[in-house]
């Protein structure tokens, strides 16, 4: 669970690093429309939350795979859409979630999952 956390946190503090110039037109000094910081905060911890309500009896407290496979570093593997076809159709073993899933959800949990890497 410490693992996951420390996941989370460093992907927010990424993405906050990464964003914190963006938005500002350098010629007029408008800002454009993004998602703010706190948003992406929201985002990973429903991310997480959906996680373990759905994915973890699979694929483990710490995303390493027991009957489903290790979803560590799953970003540096598969696309977001990729990864949210996946929960949604499901796939080999894997059922599908799109009847007990919303499409905000799968979209949701495919972010957080596609940002692990």
């Amino acid at each position: 669970m410490k693992r996951i956390r420390v996941i989370v946190a460093s992907c927010f503090l990424i993405t906050a690093l990464g964003t914190a110039g963006c938005g500002a037109n350098s010629a007029t000094g408008d800002q454009t429309s993004q998602t703010p910081v706190t948003d992406i905060k929201v985002v990973s911890e429903q991310g997480m939350e959906l996680y373990k309500a759905n994915c973890i009896a699979c694929h483990g407290v710490d995303l390493e795979g027991k009957v489903g496979p290790d979803l560590r570093k799953v970003g540096e593997r598969k696309t977001k859409s990729q990864i949210a076809g996946q929960i949604r159709d499901g796939g080999g073993k894997m059922p599908a979630y799109n009847a007990s899933l919303s499409k905000e959800d799968i979209e949701t949990l495919a972010g957080w999952l596609a940002s692990l890497k």
